[in-house]
C-alpha cells in the first residue's frame, strides 16, 4: 500500500464509521416516502367502483384467497399457497367479463408468479408476469396511465427479481435501467416488450416517481453486492448518468448518486473508495435508507484490504449490526429469497 493512501487511510475510516453511526442513530425518524401497498389499495378502488353487489362480494373473496396465497407463499408454505390460489382462481372464473374481471386476472397472475418464483420455476414466473403486463396494457386504453402504473413498475421489479436470481443478473441490470429510464420519460424506453409511452409517469406524482426510482436502483444494487462481473455494470450506470436530463437530475438524486457512488468506487483504491462512501453517508439516509445500506455494505466488503485491527474492526461491527438495522430490506440483513 502507498505511503500516502496509509497515512490518509486512519482519518478517512473515522470520518467513515462516524457518518455510519450517526446516520443509525437517525435512522429512527425515518418515515418511508411511500409504502408499496399504495398501488394495492388505488387498484381496489378502481375494482370497487366497476362493480355491482355481487361482483363486489366475488371481488372481495378473491382479494382474500390471493392475499391468503401471497401470505403463505412468503412463509414457505407453498402447499397452503397453492390451495389458497386455486380458491382465488375459482373466485376469478366466477366473475363476469368485465375491465374488473381483467383487472382480477392481472392481479391473479402476478402473484401466482411470485409462488412459481417461490417454487423455483422461473420460466412459468416470467410467463405469468409477461401476461399480466400485457392485461396491464389492454385495461389502460379504459382505466388510463396512472391507475396501472405503480403495477407496471411492479411487475418489472419482479422480472428484475427473477431474472436475478435464476437467470442472467446483467439481462436484470438492463430491465432495471431501462425502467429507470421510462420513469424519467426518456424516449423510447421500454423495460417489457409492451406498449410504454414516455408521457406514462406524467400521471404519477413526481415524489412517488422518486419513490419509484430509487426502488428500482435499490434492486440495482442489490445484485450489484453479489456480483462477479461489476465492471460491466458500472459501465451501464455511467452510460444512464450520461444521457440522463437534467430535469430527471432532479427527479431521482438519492438513486443517481448511488449510481455515480458504484460507478467511482469500483476503480478508486481502498482510501479513496471509504472517502466515496463517508461522503454519500454524511447525509443520511433520506428518503432510500436501502441505498444507504447498499453503500454502507459496499465500503465494509473492501476494508480488510487494509491489514489493521481499526479495519478489520470496523467490518466486523458491521456485519453484526446488519440483523438489527432498521428500515432495511431482508435482503441486507440476511440471506436473499
Amino acid at each position: 500500500m502507498p505511503g500516502s493512501m496509509k497515512r490518509r487511510f486512519p482519518e478517512v475510516l473515522r470520518g467513515f464509521v462516524e457518518a455510519y453511526q450517526r446516520g443509525l442513530a437517525g435512522m429512527g425518524a425515518h418515515s418511508p416516502a411511500w409504502e408499496a401497498g399504495v398501488f394495492d389499495d388505488r387498484l381496489r378502488e378502481q375494482l370497487e367502483a366497476r362493480c355491482d353487489l355481487i361482483q363486489l362480494l366475488r371481488v372481495r373473496s378473491f382479494l382474500d384467497y390471493r392475499r391468503k396465497g401471497l401470505v403463505a407463499a412468503r412463509k414457505d408454505d407453498l402447499d397452503s399457497s397453492r390451495r389458497e390460489f386455486r380458491r382465488a382462481e375459482e373466485s376469478l372464473q366466477s366473475l363476469r367479463e368485465s375491465e374488473a374481471r381483467l383487472l382480477c386476472e392481472s392481479l391473479y397472475c402476478a402473484a401466482l408468479a411470485y409462488l412459481h418464483y417461490r417454487c423455483e420455476q422461473p420460466e412459468r414466473s416470467r410467463e405469468l408476469v409477461h401476461r399480466a403486463l400485457a392485461i396491464d396494457s389492454e385495461l389502460e386504453i379504459g382505466l388510463g396511465a396512472g391507475a396501472l402504473y405503480g403495477h407496471r413498475f411492479q411487475l418489472v421489479q419482479n422480472l428484475v427479481h427473477v431474472e436475478a436470481r435464476y437467470g442472467d443478473p446483467e439481462s436484470a441490470t438492463r430491465i432495471g435501467l431501462a425502467m429507470l429510464d421510462q420513469l424519467e420519460g426518456k424516449p423510447n424506453a421500454a423495460p417489457t416488450p409492451h406498449p410504454w409511452s414516455p408521457s406514462d409517469p406524467d400521471q404519477v406524482p413526481v415524489e412517488l416517481r422518486r419513490a419509484l426510482a430509487n426502488q428500482i436502483v435499490f434492486e440495482l444494487a442489490a445484485i450489484h453486492l453479489r456480483s462477479h462481473a461489476r465492471g460491466a455494470e458500472t459501465r451501464r450506470y455511467a452510460e444512464h448518468i450520461a444521457t440522463c436530463r437534467a430535469r430527471d437530475e432532479v427527479l431521482a438524486v438519492e438513486s443517481h448518486d448511488w449510481l455515480r457512488f458504484a460507478s467511482a468506487v469500483e476503480t478508486a483504491d481502498l482510501a479513496d473508495a471509504v472517502d466515496l462512501a463517508n461522503g454519500y453517508l454524511q447525509r443520511g439516509p433520506g428518503d432510500s435508507p436501502a441505498l444507504w445500506y447498499c453503500v454502507v455494505l459496499q465500503c465494509a466488503e473492501r476494508l480488510p484490504e487494509h491489514d489493521s485491527e481499526a479495519a478489520r474492526s470496523a467490518a466486523s461491527a458491521i456485519q453484526c449490526d446488519r440483523a438489527t438495522w432498521l428500515h432495511a430490506p431482508s435482503i441486507l440483513r440476511g440471506p436473499a429469497r
